[in-house]
């Protein structure tokens, strides 16, 4: 990570490769989708998403196949992490050709910011905030970048560059800087402008000690990224505007070919159940299609209501070609 072993100039040697891969590991509720807007209008066509197990599988098949274009490229999604594994029988190497990145918040902070979203998003989720802290473990960024050693190994060998989403000005312009992007005029998306529930002081201690090794990295991120502004940034803070507010309220859409929202399309899914359960099951398949991970809510919303559709589901699901994880979610559905 900058200013722990890695040098300015080391990182700006592999971003000079021609052939370097950019991977953004993208952290729920980090100003992460503001990062992505940002890649995408500078990378084009050469940004190749991944936030599901189908665009992973599609991502490698670019990164290895006929189909990869020539030159710089960039990955970034909530699965990119994933890819890790493959990237070296792909040639990129960290140290030669590939360079990762990723931004952190408070961890306190993230798991208000994501409970708020999750309501907002979907009404069915009903759950407090200190209900939420007791299953956040699954959501940790520890458990997500796969940190098996110790943290501090991790920075050190694991990651590149890590932003801070509460200095994102600076941390966009140092990372801007890096990358030889022009600074784009940045505007905050899915920012939630509500009353967020906060967790309760007594539950504080608790959640602290429980995600210690989640804070340790924000910690160690947070000295580093003073350090590294104070030594290499030379370019004026990105201006973030926020125009309004971009939170997203999933709306339901009856169309099924104009709807590709899994969220959506899980909650026309629910508003058709009673009237007519074929278009709800067509609807319910869309959205396992679009994010197998929707399993669990339509399985919890169909048991005891409509067992011959979730079993149906489940059928047409089981037979295909999936790979481990895919078929842990469609297990749900038995």
């Amino acid at each position: 990570m900058l200013l722990f072993d890695d040098s300015y100039d080391d990182l700006r040697r592999i971003l000079a490769h021609p052939d370097h891969l950019v991977i953004f590991f993208h952290a729920h509720k980090t100003a992460g989708t503001t990062v992505e807007k940002a890649l995408i209008a500078h990378y084009g066509t050469r940004a190749i998403p991944c936030h599901n197990p189908a665009d992973r599988k599609a991502a490698l098949a670019r990164l290895e196949g006929r189909s990869r274009p020539a030159g710089r490229l960039v990955v970034y999604g909530h699965d990119a992490v994933f890819l890790q594994d493959d990237l070296g029988r792909l040639g990129y190497r960290a140290g030669e050709n590939l360079f990762r990145f990723t931004f952190l918040r408070h961890p306190l902070d993230r798991l208000e910011s994501w409970h708020a979203f999750r309501r907002l998003r979907d009404p069915a989720v009903t759950d407090s905030i200190a209900e939420f802290a007791q299953h956040y473990r699954k959501y940790s960024l520890v458990r997500h970048f796969r940190i098996e050693a110790e943290v501090v190994d991790w920075m050190r060998e694991g990651i590149d560059f890590v932003g801070l989403c509460e200095d994102f000005e600076r941390s966009a312009a140092l990372l801007f800087q890096l990358l030889d992007m022009p600074a784009p005029e940045v505007k905050s998306y899915n920012v939630n402008r509500g009353e967020k529930e906060r967790l309760p002081l007594a539950d504080l201690p608790q959640f602290l000690h429980r995600y210690r090794r989640e804070t340790a990295m924000y910690e160690i991120a947070r000295a580093a990224l003073l350090r590294a502004c104070e030594a290499h940034l030379t370019r004026q803070p990105v201006d973030a505007r926020v125009i309004g507010s971009f939170a997203k309220v999933t709306r339901t859409n009856r169309s099924l070919e104009a709807n590709n929202d899994a969220h959506s399309l899980y909650l026309t899914g629910i508003e058709l159940l009673e009237e007519d359960p074929g278009r709800a099951q067509a609807f319910f398949e869309k959205a396992l299609r679009r994010n197998i991970r929707f399993a669990k809510r339509i399985a919890a919303a169909l048991r005891g209501r409509d067992d011959a559709m979730l079993a149906a589901l489940h059928g047409r699901f089981a037979s295909e070609a999936l790979d481990p994880e895919e078929r842990q979610h469609v297990a749900l559905l038995s």
